[in-house]
């Protein structure tokens, strides 16, 4: 994977690289389980919650790695504190119940810290995550030409597209997409919070409405997101 088209596809990959890694099938297991948190939490999970686009999860980490070697040998700041993240993820998004939530950490550099919930159930069950890329930053600031493009693309079967998210705060980049067939439906948003924090929505099902996954994106608290944002910058 040549350097562009690693930055190009950072923020895409990012939630499926975490989760892949974290004991799914395929994963590598760099990743170390915090536990699971609040009600309905039941351990570690056994699949992939998120996307996982392109590339295996193991070539995904190597070029991470690599990544993290081409902006030089200085000090990094590490992620957010798991607990931290918890504390922001709603009880309730989109009318649907917490029904799962747990963390994990991914070993790159010092370290990526992954927040993962699920909501709802049969026959709509919605994951929301919280990712900190904080290491990555400088990497990602590469890509920040990426973000500012429009990509507007329609079918038959779907559309992906980037969009500009509104949080009481700030306007945030975000990507959409959404795919459908006669008896299968998924929808994706991510949104880029404070050069720092990956927001990921992801549903997949009969049931799935196109606008499900922003229904519960709108109830994640990105003003808390940016406040942590920046008390960890104050702190590094």
């Amino acid at each position: 994977m040549n350097t562009r088209m690693f930055f190009s596809g950072l923020l895409l990959l990012l939630a499926g690289v975490v989760s892949a890694c974290s004991g799914g099938p395929g994963g590598s297991g760099a990743a170390e389980e915090d536990g699971s948190q609040r009600p309905g939490a039941s351990g570690p999970e056994n699949e992939a919650d998120h996307l996982v686009v392109g590339d295996s999860a193991e070539q995904l980490v190597a070029a991470l790695e690599q990544a993290m070697g081409s902006i030089g040998d200085r000090e990094h700041p590490g992620p957010a504190e798991a607990q931290d993240l918890l504390k922001l993820m709603p009880d309730h998004a989109g009318g649907l119940d917490l029904v799962r939530i747990d963390s994990r950490r991914l070993d790159i550099g010092p370290g990526i810290a992954d927040v993962r919930a699920k909501y709802g159930g049969d026959p709509l069950e919605i994951s929301l995550s919280f990712t900190d890329v904080a290491a990555l930053a400088p990497i990602v600031q590469n890509m920040t030409s990426w973000i500012g493009n429009e990509i507007d693309r329609e079918s038959s079967g779907g559309f992906e597209r980037t969009r500009t998210f509104q949080s009481r705060s700030a306007d945030l980049p975000a990507f959409e997409s959404y795919s459908y067939t006669t008896d299968h439906a998924e929808c994706s948003l991510m949104v880029w919070v404070a050069d720092r924090f990956l927001v990921s929505v992801n549903a997949s099902g009969e049931a799935v409405e196109v606008n499900d996954c922003k229904e519960v994106l709108e109830s994640v608290p990105f003003r808390k997101l940016e406040r942590l944002a920046h008390a960890l910058a104050a702190e590094s």
